[in-house]
């Protein structure tokens, strides 16, 4: 088994009702899943980016897509 880097998105983090999920992998393959975590540790999170280590035989595919919470005033219901 080999570990990847992937850098993940996810606008939803932020609070925002429409926004974009992602992830592409930014390094890897690591041998063991400690060599990714020590390495993993140069990436830093920001916003809505952040960084985990994927177990996978095969490159982690990029993948992109938008999404919108059509009900928001009533999916947010913080009162």
């Amino acid at each position: 088994m080999s570990y990847w880097i992937v850098e993940k998105r996810d606008d939803a983090i932020m609070g925002f009702v429409n926004g974009v999920q992602s992830q592409d992998t930014m390094d890897g393959p690591f041998d063991t899943w400690e060599a990714a975590q020590e390495e993993k540790a140069v990436y830093r999170s920001n916003g809505s980016y952040y960084y985990t280590v994927v177990e996978s035989n095969e490159r982690p595919e990029a993948k992109s897509g938008a999404y919108e919470f059509v009900d928001a005033d009533r999916e947010f219901d913080d009162v």
